[in-house]
């Protein structure tokens, strides 16, 4: 289980770092490995910025219109 919001954050940044991946597929990745399904940890980084950073991900990946 997550134990806080900035753990999360922590975490999906060294995912990306470490992994060369982007922010989405660092996400699923968590949410796999500790069991979590992509709408809860949708709700933990609601208002922050690493929901700017997968915006942004999926800009570029075409699943949002620039």
């Amino acid at each position: 289980m997550v134990k806080s919001k900035q753990d999360l954050i922590k975490e999906i940044e060294a995912i990306v770092a470490r992994d060369n991946v982007n922010y989405i597929d660092a996400l699923l990745h968590y949410g796999n490995v500790h069991g979590l399904e992509p709408e809860y940890i949708g709700q933990l980084i609601r208002n922050t910025a690493l929901k700017t950073k997968i915006e942004s991900d999926a800009r570029d990946l075409n699943f949002l219109e620039k």
